[in-house]
């Protein structure tokens, strides 16, 4: 008879414990917490999200104007007709000695004609909640990491050639001199309103401080 009785005394046992315990949670207010298998895709409470990390390549930017290959273009072209004449009326002059220099600064410039429209390629700049990065260079890549509260002030400039382009150079001033950056090639109302956005993420950040 107590063999048989015993599974059911079993239950009994078990649903007291059970109720018992209920109680005491109830009672103290901490529920004990038995957390199950994370899915992919559900944020886990209390783990922090892993930080976002910035573009290492200018395809994940704004771009400059591609308008900008031709100011380049015509400023290589001024250096090359400057230099090279210039040398080659001294060999004519002084004799073979200049044909050394001419030579190297003639490949020199050729090698720009084709590398200008790359560079321009590779320029190009992306707004994060922190930070300004810009893109620059192709041959050496580098990306600049600008945070907004390391901002003095920005300047927004052209000359006559980029003028008659629509187009303005920026350049953002920093705390350190040796660390301000140019980014050339903007339309001029992009240009603008990055100006007016960037001083006034400064002047939050330096607020805020």
């Amino acid at each position: 008879m107590n063999a048989s009785m015993s599974p059911v005394m079993s239950k009994a046992v078990s649903g007291a414990a059970g109720s018992v315990i209920a109680m005491s949670e109830a009672l103290s207010g901490s529920p004990e917490h038995h957390p199950g298998p994370n899915t992919a895709g559900q944020p886990t409470t209390g783990v922090h999200s892993p930080v976002q990390p910035l573009p290492s390549s200018v395809e994940e930017m704004h771009k400059v104007s591609p308008k900008l290959m031709w100011p380049m273009l015509v400023s290589n072209a001024l250096w090359t007709i400057g230099v090279c004449g210039g040398l080659y009326l001294a060999y004519r002059e002084w004799g073979w000695g200049f044909l050394i220099p001419l030579g190297i600064f003639t490949v020199i410039f050729i090698w720009r004609f084709f590398l200008i429209p790359y560079q321009v390629r590779n320029m190009g700049w992306l707004e994060t909640e922190d930070e300004l990065v810009l893109s620059t260079g192709k041959m050496f890549h580098t990306i600049t990491v600008i945070p907004y509260g390391r901002i003095q002030f920005v300047d927004v400039q052209s000359g006559p050639i980029t003028r008659a382009l629509g187009l303005k150079e920026l350049t953002v001033h920093t705390a350190s001199n040796s660390s301000n950056s140019d980014l050339p090639g903007l339309l001029a109302a992009d240009a603008d309103a990055l100006r007016d956005r960037l001083a006034l993420k400064a002047r939050e950040r330096m607020s805020g401080l």
